[in-house]
């Protein structure tokens, strides 16, 4: 049977479908272009070479790769694995030819990597050889770069220098350098009071601070401190806890005075009992004196004998800046001594005014009682 005219058609399309011809073309399609370019290691450590983040070789000291990369640009990157860190040598855009061999060579630093590290608390300035190389905020760092060899690396915050070392800059080393607060400051004490007092800064010695005055205790740690003032004469006045802040240090003022000092002058054969608002304060020997420390204000002091039987009684006002007297017992005809009070002042005078005198207050007291 002959074949009719459309089947000749088909199996005509169908033997040019599957020629070798065809079969040629699908499988052997044109190769991409290729280029090469030669790596060259002058450093003294082996390497690692990337090439358009494909080509990826370790080239050993002092040796030339040849790296095999499409044509076009592509990224070269070496880097160098040292003190389980890694560092970067090279990283450069190269344009790789078909007809033409690329070549790049890796050196060695020629500069050593130091981080300077602000942990001062303020901002601070960082210097290289007295150059400024960084200017860092509180807490900030960075990585400068430094000639090979010794280095002087400094930092300052506040106009005071904060960090100073002397570091040897090495290819593939990096090393730190850390600016710290000052770990010692002044405590600056004001007395606005009338008279002098002591003040004492735990591990200083004491010092004196005129009446309006002022002294100032450098070198003193960091931190929490005790500070101690009394009165010149005697009597401590307050005990605080102050912190020493590394860039102001302390300032601190001293309070008046809470309490006042009355010396009890007795003029009794007897031995007597002191009483301040009913409450026992301390017993006085015959023709003794002694001092008691009592809060400011009006006092009521009752002097009584042993037996109970009283000597005197007076209300006295206790002054914070002026020692107060007050005598009792018998004159030396033997009569009873009236109650006399007195108060002690500065100015070098003694004042009589019906039952109040006042002298000078030079005198020290010892271990006065206290109410």
């Amino acid at each position: 049977m002959k074949p009719t005219f459309p089947a000749l058609i088909a199996s005509l399309a169908l033997a040019v479908a599957t020629s070798p011809a065809d079969a040629h073309s699908r499988h052997h399609r044109p190769a991409t272009p290729m280029g090469v370019v030669l790596v060259q290691n002058t450093t003294a450590q082996p390497i690692t070479v990337s090439l358009g983040g494909v080509a990826v070789r370790t080239l050993s000291a002092y040796s030339t790769e040849t790296l095999l990369a499409p044509v076009g640009d592509a990224e070269l990157r070496a880097t160098v694995q040292l003190y389980g860190r890694s560092f970067e040598l090279l990283d450069q855009r190269v344009r790789i030819s078909e007809r033409r061999t690329g070549f790049v060579q890796v050196e060695a630093p020629t500069v050593g990597r130091v981080q300077v590290v602000n942990d001062t608390g303020v901002p601070a300035t960082a210097f290289v050889n007295g150059r400024v190389v960084a200017e860092l905020g509180v807490g900030a760092s960075k990585i400068v770069t430094v000639p090979l060899g010794k280095d002087q690396i400094t930092m300052v915050a506040n106009g005071v220098q904060v960090a100073e070392r002397c570091v040897t800059a090495r290819p593939f080393a990096e090393t730190s350098v850390v600016g710290e607060a000052p770990r010692f400051a002044s405590v600056v004490v004001t007395n606005p009071l009338p008279i002098a007092v002591t003040a004492r800064v735990e591990g200083n010695p004491e010092r004196v601070i005129p009446a309006g005055g002022s002294v100032s205790f450098a070198g003193v740690p960091v931190g929490t401190v005790t500070v101690t003032t009394a009165r010149v004469a005697g009597g401590r006045l307050d005990t605080d806890r102050a912190y020493v802040s590394p860039w102001t240090g302390a300032f601190l003022v001293v309070e008046p005075p809470r309490t006042g000092f009355v010396r009890l002058d007795s003029h009794d054969d007897d031995i007597v009992q002191v009483f301040v608002d009913g409450r026992f304060l301390t017993t006085v020997a015959p023709h003794g004196d002694f001092v008691v420390e009592l809060p400011v204000g009006c006092a009521a002091l009752s002097v009584m004998r042993l037996d109970g039987r009283p000597v005197e009684f007076e209300r006295v006002e206790v002054d914070p800046y002026r020692t107060a007297e007050l005598d009792f017992g018998r004159y030396e005809d033997g009569q009873h001594r009236r109650g006399e009070q007195r108060h002690e002042e500065h100015d070098g005078r003694e004042r009589h005014d019906d039952r109040v005198s006042t002298r000078d207050d030079g005198e020290r007291h010892h271990e006065p009682a206290t109410w």
